[in-house]
């Protein structure tokens, strides 16, 4: 028997069908988070390379904008 077999047996037609658009929609919210993830490490070592005198000039005042 099959692993697939296996593993959904004694689930209806219905079942299967809502299990793999769940599927379906977990991969597209993973991809949006690691897409959106990329993004904002991007920008942030952007920000940390073209501002690395921000980060003194407000340390001497106690904040730290990191």
């Amino acid at each position: 028997m099959p692993a697939w077999c296996k593993k959904y047996s004694g689930i209806s037609p219905s079942e299967l069908k809502h299990i793999r658009q769940l599927e379906g929609e977990n991969l597209q919210l993973k991809n949006l988070v690691a897409s959106v993830m990329s993004n904002v490490i991007k920008a942030s070592c952007w920000f940390r390379c073209n501002n690395s005198g921000v980060q003194k000039k407000y340390n001497a005042g106690a904040i730290s904008i990191y």
